[in-house]
């Protein structure tokens, strides 16, 4: 597999969505530099198209190794927006001037940290700081936080507050050591399952990157939590059970306002209908 890469103007978007629409990538992702800038990075089965569309238009082109997509598992160093660089936690990742985000994982974790919904979920969230969608110290909920890169990522978007919850003990765990290694204070973190999670107050922002059978069953309890003209970020979601998903969310009163979708997986950002 080859992954082609180029850098464009915000107003191409359009435009370069027709392109690769017609190319057939494996993948495509989407990615705001910032408010004049996108970042694309497409996945071919080939070299046939990405040779074509490098020779019209310019961009970077090299072969995707085992550790990508092919695997399951995204290649690592992974840089996120203009801000963050997602690195194994055994390695010495190269000199940056991004924010070097590096997860402990205990046994029976889920190694988020290199999962296409994981890092899905964090360029949307990205993406939603470059938007100005996440305002000053805004609230965060990390639905199924695994080992807390989300939550942990929220902290360095600005959130002023972060609660994140997994029915795993190990996971939590991970979280804690996790979060006060790169020097998240006002992270709390909770062993529940979802259906017993209890909060009195409202989130600018959740965060859940679950199974699509979990998500169905959710979106009633997600809705509640979501603040009024809050975001939330689903992933998680195979894409032969996108529709399924994405209707019980629009019967939960959720409004699908965008989808991405890298490799089989979908990530899907929602608001509240009334909102």
């Amino acid at each position: 597999m080859f992954v082609y890469q180029i850098h464009i103007a915000s107003s191409e978007e359009p435009l370069w969505e027709e392109r690769l629409t017609l190319a057939e990538p494996a993948t495509q992702v989407f990615s705001r530099i910032d408010a004049q800038t996108i970042s694309i990075e497409a996945t071919f089965p080939n070299d046939l198209f990405p040779k074509i569309l490098q020779a019209a238009f310019g961009g970077a082109l090299k072969p995707l190794i085992a550790t990508g997509l092919t695997d399951g598992w995204e290649p690592l160093p992974a840089k996120i927006g203009s801000t963050f660089l997602v690195a194994d936690p055994d390695t010495q990742p190269p000199d940056s001037d991004r924010t070097v985000l590096q997860m402990n994982t205990g046994e029976g974790v889920f190694v988020g940290h290199r999962h296409p919904t994981t890092l899905a979920c964090l360029r949307m969230m990205h993406h939603l700081h470059d938007e100005g969608r996440l305002t000053a110290r805004f609230r965060c909920l990390d639905v199924g936080c695994g080992s807390g890169l989300l939550g942990i990522a929220a902290g360095f978007l600005g959130a002023g507050e972060i609660n994140g919850f997994d029915f795993c003990e190990t996971s939590i765990a991970a979280a804690r050591v996790n979060a006060a290694h790169h020097e998240v204070t006002l992270a709390s973190w909770q062993c529940t399952e979802i259906e017993k999670f209890v909060t009195t107050q409202s989130y600018d922002l959740i965060v859940a990157n679950l199974f699509s059978d979990l998500l169905v069953s959710s979106f009633a309890s997600l809705r509640n939590w979501l603040a009024p003209n809050g975001d939330l970020i689903v992933s998680g979601i195979l894409q032969r059970f996108k529709e399924t998903v994405f209707e019980a969310a629009q019967l939960a009163g959720l409004t699908v306002v965008e989808t991405r979708q890298r490799g089989p997986w979908i990530t899907g950002l929602l608001t509240s209908s009334d909102h």
